[in-house]
């Protein structure tokens, strides 16, 4: 199963000679005279899932289940495709999007971007401005791109919408599952409290081709309400998906949100326990600390009306400190009024997490001790909005 987009027929791009994969052979060698490096910049460097995620406005993690999850499809963004009928693929570097119902809608991230924006990929003037957009808007961009909207815009509903079922059988957890989170300066007792080792897995009773060995150990972790997320931790998240879950909402854990004076807003439920941690030891009890589901996920109103009222003095949000997350922080401050903490600014590490690997626990305690008390409790301006 999986999500998929009602697309306005009159919305959908007119396409009078669209390109094929067989259609662009000719083309190539004039289009690579005109943007051969930029060609090669984004097939080489730039990461095709999220390409495809920008511009159509489908959730990295739907892309990666097509490329992972056999029979596993999503809806066209960009027709009305009531039977989802996408998938992608990998053909050499290059990552296809195949809409098995209608041909029109088949090829490349060139291609596809291309469709969106009404260009012709086998036009010089406009396979340049294709690769122009995708490199302005989909490597870590900092302003929103138009097209993003042009296309949720033109979206009535979310169909197919159906509750997908997945069953774990769990094992026991082994010296190197707990070494893995110690790095991060997570316990032992917050391992065992909210993750679980996976041994193997079934999606609606489909059973997974996923057995556990220790170079590819498999995490469970209960998101919201019978939803879990499933995380692989070494995997590539160029080549396989690092995460599988049934969880639509963009905020988990959301039915554990109590009366705090601050909420604490993380990117990931190791983020999160590293903070259960600290806050444990420092004997805060004032804070929530709850996960958004993607650093560019959009928080519905009536979620946003939920933390506010469970909130008695002020929402902060933690993201990564890298042009997504400054990105989305600007997003978060400018839509919700959240406030942007950045704890390892200043430091090769993205996350909290990252920043206890590569110095150690006791030096992340002591900075969030001086966030606490300095942005949080003091009301310190911080932030990336002036």
């Amino acid at each position: 199963m999986s999500i998929g987009f009602v697309h306005s027929v009159a919305n959908a791009p007119h396409v009078t000679s669209p390109c094929s994969l067989l259609g662009i052979a000719n083309a190539t060698k004039d289009v690579n005279m005109w943007s051969t490096s930029d060609k090669d910049y984004i097939l080489n460097t730039l990461d095709q899932v999220h390409i495809y995620s920008v511009f159509l406005n489908v959730p990295e993690t739907e892309i990666n289940n097509c490329i992972c999850l056999r029979n596993y499809k999503i809806s066209n963004p960009l027709r009305y495709d009531p039977n989802p009928s996408v998938s992608f693929k990998w053909y050499g570097n290059k990552l296809i999007f195949r809409d098995f119902a209608d041909y029109r809608y088949r090829g490349d991230v060139f291609e596809i971007v291309g469709l969106v924006l009404k260009k012709n990929c086998t036009n010089n003037k406009d396979f340049v401005e294709i690769c122009s957009n995708i490199i302005e808007y989909a490597s870590d961009v900092l302003n929103d791109s138009p097209y993003v909207n042009r296309v949720y815009q033109a979206q009535n509903k979310i169909i197919n919408n159906e509750f997908r079922v997945i069953t774990t059988v769990n094992r026991k957890m082994t010296f190197y599952d707990y070494r893995y989170y110690n790095q991060f300066g997570v316990t032992n007792d917050l391992v065992d409290k909210y993750v679980k080792a996976v041994e193997s897995f079934k999606i609606d009773g489909v059973s997974n081709p996923y057995y556990y060995t220790r170079h590819d150990p498999c995490y469970e972790y209960q998101v919201n309400d019978g939803c879990i997320k499933l995380y692989f931790p070494f995997r590539n998240k160029h080549t396989a998906n690092r995460f599988i879950t049934n969880n639509k909402c963009p905020l988990e854990n959301l039915e554990t949100l109590i009366d705090t004076n601050y909420k604490l807003i993380v990117k990931s439920q190791k983020d999160k326990l590293l903070m259960l941690r600290i806050l444990r030891e420092l004997r805060i009890n004032d804070v929530g600390v709850y996960v958004i589901a993607s650093e560019t996920a959009k928080l519905p109103d009536d979620i946003v009306d939920v933390l506010r009222k469970t909130t008695r003095i002020q929402v902060y949000i933690m993201l990564d400190t890298d042009n997504t997350g400054l990105t989305s922080a600007i997003e978060y401050e400018k839509n919700y009024g959240f406030i942007a903490l950045f704890m390892t600014k200043g430091y090769s590490a993205k996350d909290p997490t990252d920043l206890v690997r590569i110095t150690d626990y006791n030096f992340v305690k002591k900075k969030f001790t001086n966030m606490y008390l300095n942005e949080i409790v003091n009301g310190k301006k911080g932030g990336v909005v002036p």
